[in-house]
Formats: structure tokens, sequence, C-alpha cells
């Protein structure tokens, strides 16, 4: 399924444990919802969205629904995933949140200052259909192109036989 499984529980502040391969430790928060038992999936960093492919750029004051699931190997029944989102030249100062489709608006996951590009890192869950929601808070004018990379997925536990 593309990637090392990591085992992921729950820590007393709300927070997965994954315990990496390497032997090393990483605290992950579980997405919300997750069931126990939910496994983490690494992948090699795959770009799933890019504004410059032809969609255009985010404009300020609007949703856009990028369809993820399905690319890079992330498999249909994953419920969540790792992501890298990164703004590139804006032309004016942006928040940029990104949350699963169709769920209220939340996590700005960069702030962004004209001109500069800017990166930040997101464990969201995937709305309906694997899609992501994004939202630029700017005024109307404002734009900027984005990209979108993931870097892990989590999967449910396989139903009991």
């Amino acid at each position: 399924m593309g990637g090392k499984r990591v085992a992921v529980g729950r820590a007393s502040f709300g927070v997965a444990v994954a315990a990496l391969a390497v032997g090393l430790s990483s605290l992950l928060p579980l997405p919300a919802g997750a069931q126990p038992g939910t496994s983490f999936f690494t992948l090699t960093p795959c770009r799933v969205y890019d504004t410059r492919w032809g969609a255009g750029p985010l404009a300020g004051g609007f949703d856009r629904w990028l369809p993820v699931g399905g690319y890079c190997g992330i498999p249909p029944d994953a419920s969540a995933g790792t992501f890298n989102f990164t703004a590139i030249n804006p032309n004016g100062t942006v928040l940029l949140s990104a949350y699963p489709c169709c769920a209220l608006r939340s996590n700005v996951l960069v702030s962004v200052k004209t001109g500069k590009p800017q990166a930040g890192f997101g464990v969201l869950g995937l709305g309906t259909g694997g899609q992501l929601g994004t939202y630029l808070d700017a005024p109307f004018s404002t734009t900027t192109d984005l990209a979108v990379d993931i870097t892990g997925y989590f999967r449910p536990p396989a139903p009991v036989q």
C-alpha cells in the first residue's frame, strides 16, 4: 500500500504516539473521530495538488475544494493525511486555512506576506470524496498559488472477520 506502517495509539493528552520504523518516536495528533487501532502509513512526499497545473491561483474570500483522495497511493478508505501546504507568490498578506471538505473552516496553516513563499504542515481529515477545503483569508483582489504535498495517511483498522 505504499509506505511503512506505523502503530498509532492514544496518549493521555489526546495525541497519537507513533513509533517510527527507524526506532525514533514522534507525536502526531490523531485525527478527530479516529478509531482505536488506526494506523499511520508514511509516504515519500508526493504533490497531490498545484494551482499552477491549470486551476489558477486561490483568490481571497473564496473556498476551493481539492480532490486529493486516490492520488499518490492514498487508498479510498484513508481517513486523514499529513500534508505540507505551500503558498507561492502571494500578491498580498494572506492567511491560508485548510480543513476536511464540507466541514467548518478551521486550521490556519500558513500566514504569508507579499511575494514570499511560505509553507505550513497539517494533519487533516479527508472529507467527502477524499477532498480537502482551502480558504484564503484576504481581500478579494489578493491571490496566491498553492502546492500541496502528502507525506502520510491514516487508515482505520480492517474489519474483524
